[in-house]
């Protein structure tokens, strides 16, 4: 069986609180499932939020105001495609992989990845909190075994949508083209770890893809009940 190449994103899941061993196997060995779909318009913002920050830091030399507690910086770094940007872990034989939202050269010379999230800040998300954590940890364990800047911060950047009700009664939103949404973001900075944070993920992550089946799945998983309940449907 050939070894085991994993994204950020999967192996941040493995980090959660309501991770599921049977789902996770599943993962790893049937893709695409019919309900990993990302709706479209998610992918549409992110790509929006990267361009106009980075068009802010190529036109006044800055990141923008709002993204101070990332530290300052004058360069954006293009962040490497998943298929150049991955490493092999020697304990394991797993190879994790990734692409991270945005990169920046700090005045040290080091770097900050950062992480954008088109959802509203919740402090008490503690589990969502987690897997973000692993994930961008996941680029700096990566980053830290190729030719890569030193990696010295991470954060994530959440951009919520400003859609008050008086929000929306403000004047020069609608015009001829369409209407202006706007977003009011809150940048969280996340513990830098990788060393800590990686190898017991990377082992977990080995063991599931070695079993030949399916291990239990978590009590209360909402998709393996919604699994079982296809699988009896379809006989």
């Amino acid at each position: 069986m050939p070894g085991l190449t994993i994204s950020a994103t999967e192996l941040g899941r493995y980090a959660g609180f309501g991770f599921c061993a049977r789902c996770a196997w599943i993962r790893l060995r049937v893709k695409p499932l019919p309900w990993q779909s990302f709706p479209g318009i998610f992918s549409s913002i992110d790509r929006y939020t990267k361009l106009i920050v980075v068009n802010h830091l190529r036109r006044e030399g800055r990141l923008p105001p709002w993204m101070a507690e990332v530290g300052a910086s004058g360069e954006h770094i293009e962040p490497p495609h998943w298929s150049k940007f991955q490493a092999t872990d020697g304990a394991t034989g797993v190879t994790l992989r990734g692409e991270a939202d945005a990169v920046f050269r700090l005045a040290d010379g080091s770097c900050a990845i950062v992480d954008y999230k088109t959802s509203r800040y919740n402090p008490e998300q503690r589990g969502a909190l987690r897997v973000y954590r692993a994930q961008l940890n996941a680029y700096a364990w990566i980053g830290g075994r190729l030719d890569f800047p030193l990696v010295s911060r991470l954060a994530l950047v959440y951009m919520e949508p400003d859609t008050g009700g008086d929000r929306a009664d403000a004047p020069g939103l609608v015009d001829a083209a369409g209407f202006v949404l706007g977003f009011r973001p809150r940048v969280v900075e996340v513990e830098l770890a990788p060393g800590r944070l990686m190898p017991p993920l990377l082992r977990q992550a080995a063991r599931l893809y070695a079993l030949a089946s399916p291990p239990r799945g978590r009590e209360g998983c909402g998709d393996c009940v919604a699994l079982g309940r296809l699988l009896e449907t379809l006989g």
